[in-house]
């Protein structure tokens, strides 16, 4: 009885640690995901498998769903296979400040000029092409490689860090609209492609996932070190 007894105690310390959990966002029904281009402003392109990022000529905007997820932030880590160019490293990571919407399938659309169409819910952007904080949040890394077909991540590079917006969302500090993607080059060459997650083959077209590590609040998370992969159509 006494060793139970001493069981019951740590269990009941175990229950009061807050236990790190990891939880992969992989880019299908947990985010939106969108490409603008300035010489279609008035098209949507929700629907496109690549993502695009050109100086002045092609965004990209990204926003992943974050419900259920509170407490301390420890890390987060974006993933995006970059399709061309090689070795290209010119992509900036900032705060978007307006709502907008993927796709409902009631003509409700971001777009260049828009942010959404198909009232009630019509609302057209401060600034077309997209509005934003002007502080950047983070870069892509230089992987060093003329493999063209690879993944890139967003770490921490340049800017005040993923992590801690994800964490202001979290807190409520901002409304999570995402992030949007500005190239910082200008040439055709300087194009930079990723893969959306409209593609379906996982293995030959990478979708973009978002690595968030984090403490819960209160007692241990229900499963503690648990990985969760959300995905669907």
């Amino acid at each position: 009885m006494r060793g139970l007894k001493y069981i019951t105690l740590f269990l009941l310390c175990l229950s009061s640690i807050a236990w790190p959990d990891s939880v992969v966002l992989d880019g299908q029904s947990d985010m939106d995901d969108a490409l603008l281009y300035v010489s279609a402003a008035t098209t949507s392109y929700a629907t496109e498998t690549y993502l695009y990022c050109r100086q002045n000529v092609y965004v990209t905007l990204l926003k992943f769903d974050l419900t259920g997820i509170s407490g301390t932030i420890d890390s987060v880590s974006l993933k995006l296979r970059r399709h061309l160019p090689a070795d290209n490293e010119h992509c900036f990571f900032y705060r978007v400040t307006t709502p907008w919407v993927e796709e409902t399938g009631l003509n409700s659309e971001v777009m260049w000029d828009s942010a959404s169409i198909g009232c009630p819910t019509c609302l057209a952007w401060t600034t077309p092409g997209g509005d934003y904080n002007a502080s950047k949040v983070d870069s892509l890394t230089n992987r060093g490689t003329d493999d063209p077909d690879i993944d890139v991540y967003c770490q921490r590079g340049e800017g005040v860090g993923l992590a801690q917006l994800v964490q202001d969302w979290v807190d409520g500090t901002y409304d999570n609209y995402g992030i949007i993607l500005k190239a910082g080059l200008m040439g055709v060459a300087d194009t930079l492609y990723f893969y959306s997650s409209e593609n379906f083959n996982e293995t030959l077209y990478p979708r973009p996932k978002l690595y968030i590590e984090y403490t819960p609040d209160g007692g241990m998370s229900s499963a503690r070190r648990r990985k969760i992969i959300l995905g669907g159509q």
